[in-house]
This record gives C-alpha cells, sequence and structure tokens, in this order.
C-alpha cells in the first residue's frame, strides 16, 4: 500500500531536526557561553534556531490526523493509543528515570528503583519524555475537540485557532520583552493552538493555497527569510553582547512562523504524491523510536566517550554529531522492533 508523502517526509525531517536540536541543547544546558567560549556558543545556539521548530510540526502532524472527520477516531481507538502511551513512559519514563537514580545514589537496590519510578510517575523523567506526557493529555481531549470542530462553524473554528495565536504570540512577546515568564499561564493552550492549526491547515488553507502553485514559492521565501532573520539576531547577539536573544530563541512568532511555513510547505507540495522510498517509510515508521532513544546516544557520546561537536570546527562537528546519532538510533529502531513486545508499542 502506498503511503502519502507529505507527513512522511514532515516526520522524517523533523526527526532530524530535534536530533540536531539536542546535540546543541545537550551542551548549551550545562554549559555557560563562557564555559563553551563565544565562538562555539553562537553557532549552538544560532543553528538551535534553525531546528527548534520540530515538535510544533509533529503536533500538527497528529492533529491533522486524528482531528480529521473522515478518519474514524472514536472511545476504543483513543484507550488503545494512550494505553500505548502508559507502556512507553512505563518503559522508556521509568527506565530513564531508574537509570538517573541508580546514578544518583550509585547503588541498586529496591528503594532506588522505587524512588525512580515515584520520579517517572511525577513527570521527572529525562527532560524529552515531557512530549510523552504532553502526548497523552492531547489524547484524552481528542473525542472532545473533535465533538467541538464538528459542532463549530469553518468561520467560528478560525476565529478560535486565530485567538489562540494571537494570545500565544502576544505572551511569548511579553515574556521575551520583560523575562516575567508568563508564557507559563498559556503553555497547555499553545499545544492545544498547534494540534487544532494541523487540521485547520490541512482542511482549509492548503486547499486553496494549492489552487495556486505560485503561493508555495512565496511560502519559501518567508520561511527563508524568518530563518535567516532568527539566525541572525541569536549569532549577533552572543557575537556582540556575550548573551543569547530571548526575541530569536523563545518559541514566539519567528518559532511560529517557520513551524506553520515549512508544515503548510512540505504539505502541501507532496499532499497528492506518493511515497516510493522504503528507506524514507523505514525512517517515518521509526521516528517516535528515535526520539525516545537518540538521547541515551547523545549522553554517552558526551559523558562516556567524551566526544561532542565542541571536538571538531564548530559547524561540522554539529552537523557530524546529528547525523551520527541520527542514523544510530534508526539503526537501533529496527533492531529494537524485531523484539515482539516492543515492536507491540514502538
Amino acid at each position: 500500500m502506498e503511503k502519502k508523502a507529505s507527513f512522511e517526509y514532515l516526520r522524517v525531517l523533523a526527526t532530524l531536526a530535534v536530533v540536531a536540536n539536542h546535540v546543541c541543547s545537550g551542551l548549551f544546558n550545562n554549559y555557560s557561553i563562557e564555559q563553551m567560549g563565544n565562538y562555539n556558543s553562537r553557532f549552538l545556539y544560532s543553528t538551535y534556531t534553525l531546528v527548534s521548530w520540530a515538535v510544533p510540526v509533529f503536533l500538527m502532524i497528529t492533529g491533522a490526523l486524528l482531528l480529521n472527520l473522515n478518519r474514524i477516531v472514536d472511545e476504543t481507538k483513543i484507550r488503545k493509543y494512550l494505553s500505548r502511551m502508559f507502556r512507553i513512559l512505563l518503559i522508556f519514563g521509568g527506565g530513564y528515570a531508574v537509570a538517573e537514580q541508580i546514578f544518583d545514589e550509585r547503588a541498586i537496590n529496591a528503594k532506588v528503583i522505587f524512588d525512580g519510578i515515584l520520579n517517572m510517575i511525577q513527570g521527572n523523567s529525562w527532560s524529552h519524555m515531557w512530549y510523552v506526557y504532553m502526548l497523552i493529555s492531547m489524547y484524552f481531549i481528542t473525542i472532545p475537540l473533535r465533538a467541538m470542530i464538528t459542532s463549530m462553524s469553518v468561520l467560528g473554528l478560525k476565529k478560535l485557532i486565530y485567538l489562540l495565536i494571537i494570545g500565544h504570540v502576544l505572551v511569548t512577546t511579553l515574556n521575551d520583552l520583560t523575562g516575567l515568564e508568563i508564557y507559563k499561564f498559556m503553555q497547555f493552550s499553545v499545544f492545544i493552538m498547534y494540534y487544532l492549526l494541523g487540521y485547520y491547515l490541512c482542511n482549509s488553507v492548503i486547499p486553496i493555497i494549492s489552487i495556486h502553485k505560485s503561493a508555495y514559492r512565496y511560502v519559501a521565501y518567508t520561511l527563508l527569510v524568518i530563518s535567516i532573520i532568527r539566525y541572525a539576531a541569536m549569532f549577533f547577539s552572543i557575537s556582540m553582547w556575550g548573551k543569547i536573544s530571548d526575541f530569536a530563541y523563545g518559541g514566539g512568532i519567528l518559532e511560529f512562523c517557520q513551524s506553520v511555513g515549512l508544515f503548510v510547505l512540505l504539505t502541501g507540495l507532496f499532499r497528492d504524491r506518493p511515497l516510493k522510498s522504503k528507506i524514507l517509510y523505514n525512517i517515518s515508521r521509526c521516528s517516535f523510536t528515535i526520539y525516545l532513544i537518540h538521547p541515551f546516544l547523545i549522553n554517552w557520546l558526551y559523558k562516556i566517550i567524551k566526544v561532542s561537536p565542541m571536538n571538531f570546527p564548530i559547524v561540522i562537528g554539529i552537523g557530524f554529531i546529528s547525523i551520527v546519532v541520527f542514523v544510530a538510533s534508526w539503526l537501533i529502531s529496527n533492531i529494537m522492533v524485531k523484539v515482539p513486545e516492543l515492536n507491540k508499542i514502538l
């Protein structure tokens, strides 16, 4: 059976982006600009601005699929999805939390294991596992959101999405200007915004743009300009003042435009094309497993092997480490799905 190319390409690209994101953040979350050096820091942070759109794109893909009223998404299917996520959380979230507890306590016993599991239940596993907790929340509200979409007019849905977008942009902008972290008041609504956007863009915006193929050229130009602005703002902020640009770093209007622009561009250009590449389909199929295991490989490289992008010319190092981790995670994922019990959830 042929798969549509658009979401598969997006998954592959977003998976590579999230690996590169964590290759960079794995350094600057643990070291200051002074420790890494101004030269390395500006390339690490600036590269981050080019790849931080990955999670919003994943959310829009999920929303486009699960909120599609032409698909059967009932309580039975949602229970199946939730069961899968809870098992993933137990195996990977619990595994990472227990491993962290063992590393901290330098011991293996019942109390250490219990404390690790307790940390996982409280949401204190490895940082990338936040996405699984968030996805569980989105699954819980999928049926109500589908009912809302069914009962609302297209205009009503558009107004709701616009309201969420305006709130997101205003709150993140105020946060960047004041440093008050007021974005926390709207943190979950941002996830709902991207979830609904995936559905809305696929059903109302992209079909209209597709009538005028030249429109995609302008989307691509806009995406390029915004990415350059964000990269340059971060690069020059660190170069000139030795500190990051909150405007470029935060998940505000620039990241929003990058995420939506890339989603519209690839979904629109490839929406009616079949995916013929078996390798790309396999990578797409393994994307969630790659997400789950790639931080382990990054930590192994950084802390055990003592290899990071800073062992190379920094631009080459970021690309090289990202590709090594991505390919290794993909190969390990293909081995893991051979295990019957893991294959049921991965």
